[in-house]
């Protein structure tokens, strides 16, 4: 049941066909090295003028998060740092939801010149927002590479300080 339940998730995705072949889609999609419904976002972001460089980061992050052993955000166990944690933390909530907020966590960040010290006062996880950094560079390049044959090619490293059109990338 769950290479089936696997097979029903990349058809939905459009990387397999009515015959379980790979698609175009997909065959993007196995060319980063990615959870399928990350890299299927990648790609749809890719098609939306100014939307992939923000999508590129938010992914980024995602996958830090899953891959590095820890989340984005620290949750201290002493009550009282608790209460600053999450003070510090609301201070970066987006009313767009998570992704708006792991842009601008990531944002922010690299405009603290990637600083340490910035993270331990916000109580953020360098060793993720690192990750995420060299995972973007990395994804940066393969989607360089998978969108250079289309006409219009999309621009991956513009770094748009209003994020763009949010609804756009909520979408993608």
């Amino acid at each position: 049941p769950s290479l089936l339940a696997a097979m029903d998730s990349l058809f939905q995705l459009g990387a397999l066909d009515d015959d379980g072949f790979l698609t175009a889609v997909g065959r993007k999609m196995a060319d980063l090295p990615l959870e399928p419904s990350l890299s299927k976002c990648l790609l749809a972001a890719a098609l939306t003028e100014g939307c992939l460089p923000a999508m590129l980061t938010i992914v980024s992050v995602i996958s830090a998060g899953q891959s590095g052993g820890g989340g984005l955000f620290i949750r201290p166990r002493d009550p009282d740092r608790q209460q600053l944690a999450d003070h510090k933390r609301s201070q970066f909530a987006s009313r767009d939801g998570d992704l708006i907020t792991y842009l601008d966590v990531y944002t922010k960040w690299i405009d603290n010149g990637k600083s340490m010290h910035w993270c331990n006062e916000h109580f953020l996880q360098h060793r993720t927002l690192k990750r995420a950094h060299d995972i973007r560079q990395q994804l940066e390049v393969i989607m360089k590479r998978l969108t250079s044959n289309a006409a219009g090619t999309t621009s991956v490293t513009t770094t748009n300080k209003d994020h763009g059109d949010t609804v756009a990338i909520r979408r993608a």
